[in-house]
C-alpha cells in the first residue's frame, strides 16, 4: 500500500514557523544545485557523451586549481582542462597534475571510443591558446582532425600563384615611361597637375615621370 497522505505545502512566505520571512541565500541555493546534480550525476554523463563535436576549443585553466584544489597549503592539480563542442557544450573537463601532454591522452582515446561507438562525426576544426606546441600532438591524437588538415594544405597550395608566370623586372618595357620637362610652376597635363622644382634663383625646371 502506497501512502496516500497529500505532501505538506510549503506555506506562506509570511509564516514564522516555516519560511519565517527570509530569503534563500546564495550558499543555500548552491548547495540544494549540488546536491541535485550529485543525485543524477550518472545521467549527466551520459548525456555529455551524446553530444558531438566537429570543433573542439581547447584550455586549460590554472586559477581552478590555484584557488580550489589544495591540500594543507599545497596544490593537488596544476590546471583544470576544458574542451567545449561549437555550440559551447563541454565535452571534456579534467584536471592535469603537470603541463605534459601525456595526461590528456587517455581522455581523448575515451573520446575518440565514444564517438566511434555513437556514429558520431569526427572532429574537423580544433582551437588552442598554443598551436605551435599543440599541433603536432593533436594531429596524432585526431586521426580525422589531421585528414581534414591535409584537405586545408593542399587547398592552400592550389591558391599559390604561379611565380614563373609574373613579369621578371629585368624585361621590364622602359620605353613605355614618358619624360615631361615642366617649366611653370603649375601644369596640367593628360589630367594630372605637376610642380616646378625650383633652384637657388628660382629658375630651371624638373622632369617628372609618369
Amino acid at each position: 500500500m502506497f501512502n496516500r497522505t497529500a505532501p505538506e505545502p510549503l506555506g506562506d512566505f509570511g509564516d514564522k514557523l516555516k519560511y519565517r520571512g527570509l530569503v534563500p541565500s546564495g550558499k543555500y541555493l548552491e548547495h540544494v544545485y549540488k546536491k541535485l546534480h550529485e543525485s543524477i550525476r550518472s545521467h549527466l554523463s551520459k548525456e555529455v557523451k551524446k553530444r558531438g563535436a566537429t570543433r573542439l576549443h581547447w584550455d586549460v585553466s590554472y586559477k581552478e586549481a590555484k584557488h580550489l584544489c589544495q591540500y594543507c597549503g599545497r596544490l593537488v592539480f596544476k590546471g583544470l582542462v576544458t574542451a567545449l563542442n561549437e555550440l559551447g557544450e563541454v565535452r571534456m573537463q579534467f584536471h592535469v597534475y603537470t603541463d605534459s601532454q601525456e595526461q590528456m591522452t587517455s581522455a581523448l582515446e575515451a573520446f575518440k571510443r565514444t564517438t566511434a561507438n555513437l556514429g558520431l562525426p569526427g572532429v574537423k576544426l580544433f582551437t588552442t591558446d598554443n598551436p605551435v606546441g599543440d599541433q603536432r600532438y593533436f594531429l596524432d591524437m585526431l586521426p580525422s582532425l589531421d585528414e581534414q588538415q591535409k584537405k586545408f594544405d593542399a587547398m592552400s597550395n592550389e591558391d599559390k600563384p604561379n611565380v614563373s608566370t609574373k613579369k621578371s623586372p629585368s624585361v621590364y618595357d622602359y620605353s613605355s615611361i614618358k619624360v615631361k620637362v615642366v617649366e611653370t610652376r603649375q601644369v596640367e597635363y593628360d589630367g594630372v597637375c605637376w610642380w616646378q622644382c625650383c633652384g637657388g634663383d628660382g629658375g630651371g625646371g624638373v622632369a617628372l615621370l609618369m
